[in-house]
Formats: C-alpha cells, sequence, structure tokens
C-alpha cells in the first residue's frame, strides 16, 4: 500500500506542480508571504488533504475497529486503517522530498526521512501501535493548523499555539506510557526517542514563532 500511495500522491503533486507553472498568476502559484512554511500555495494541498481527511479518517476508523481500546493502545493491534495511515504518511513524505527536493532544505528532507522510516518503523512493531499512531495524529493535527494559519483561514497565533500543544501532549503521552507499559521493542524505543527529540524542537519553534509574532 505504501508504494500504491506513493505513486498517486507523486502523480498529483506533479499534476499540482505543472498547473501552477502553466498558470503563474494563479491562486496555486501564489507564493504565501508572512508564514511559517511560506511555500506556494499547491504545496501544502497534498499534505492538509492528507491532515485533513485521510489520516484522521484512518485513526479514527483504526480506534473503532478495535475491540480493546487498552489492547490497541500498548498493544499489537495492527489492523487495515492503521497500516492505510502508515502507508500514507511513510508515502506522503518519500514523495515530497522526491517532488520538491529544490524547494526543501536539508533539515526538512532529514524530517521527511525519519518520519518516513518511523512510520515504517511503526508498522512491524507488536507495542505501543495506539498510543504511537495517535501522537502521529496529534502532532498531524497541529501541521493541519499551521498550514491553516499560513494559508489565512485561521489565525497566525491560533496555528503557532495548536503547534506548541499538539507538540507538547506526544511527549507527555510517552513519558505516561513509560510509567505504564515499558515497551521492549527495539523499533518502538528509536520511535520513541526520535518523538522526543523531534517534538521538543517543535515546542522550541514554535515558541520562537510567537515570541516573533508578538
Amino acid at each position: 500500500w505504501g508504494v500504491r500511495w506513493f505513486v498517486v500522491l507523486v502523480a498529483a503533486n506533479v499534476a499540482l506542480r505543472s498547473t501552477a507553472e502553466r498558470t503563474p498568476s494563479g491562486r496555486l502559484a501564489r507564493r504565501v508571504s508572512g508564514g511559517v512554511f511560506n511555500m506556494q500555495v499547491w504545496q501544502y494541498m497534498l499534505a492538509s488533504f492528507g491532515q485533513a481527511i485521510v489520516q484522521p479518517l484512518c485513526w479514527t476508523t483504526s480506534v473503532g475497529w478495535s475491540g480493546d481500546l487498552a489492547t490497541w493502545w500498548f498493544g499489537a493491534e495492527l489492523n487495515g486503517a492503521a497500516l492505510q495511515f502508515l502507508a500514507f504518511s511513510a508515502a506522503y513524505f518519500a514523495q515530497d522530498a522526491v517532488v520538491c527536493w529544490s524547494d526543501n532544505s536539508a533539515l526538512v528532507i532529514l524530517h521527511h526521512c525519519a518520519s518516513a522510516l518511523a512510520a515504517y518503523l511503526l508498522s512491524r512493531s507488536d507495542e505501543w501501535v495506539g498510543l504511537l499512531l495517535t501522537c502521529a495524529q496529534c502532532m498531524e493535527f497541529g501541521s493541519l493548523m499551521l498550514t491553516c494559519s499560513d494559508l489565512g483561514i485561521v489565525g497566525r497565533g491560533l496555528g503557532l499555539r495548536a503547534l506548541l500543544v499538539t507538540s507538547t501532549l506526544p511527549v507527555l503521552v510517552v513519558l505516561g506510557g513509560f510509567f505504564f507499559s515499558r515497551p521492549s521493542a527495539p523499533q518502538v524505543w528509536i520511535i520513541c526517542l526520535g518523538l522526543l527529540v523531534g517534538n521538543l524542537l517543535r515546542c522550541q519553534e514554535a515558541r520562537r514563532f510567537m515570541r516573533e509574532a508578538s
């Protein structure tokens, strides 16, 4: 499924970019200014589609399919919806690194590679599936709010506060998880380490942008 999503997303992103290039005065070609990402509008489209529709739908369905929430949260109940969430996420990050290679900074490329790797590792995990999937959904919601802020759909302050909150909550959830049910799988430890470091950096960036905006 990851390969299928990759092919579909590459085709969609190439089509969006081609449309923007053919109509340089159109909305898709407009470059955002005064935001956080400051990209052309077409570059926000696929991320927004995934964060607003695909990932929430997969996460909600995964929760609904789980017979026992405790088993889903700390266990290995990797149902079809959870696999689709991870497949889409890995494919999105991979295609964005490829299609937008020249526009992405080295730090963004590193983030995309690490996120795709985390999705793959979680798909091979037998522990903490629901917990880490929920953390990912929380972070993606924060990214969606930041995108909405860049596009002028919500205020910049709200977008930055959402980023800060959705970066802090997963850290607390992971630390609480270690208290209740410490994982034994090496891949889960790797994902958790990356999550803690990455989210602390996200919190730092959110505070920096909030200071600049004030």
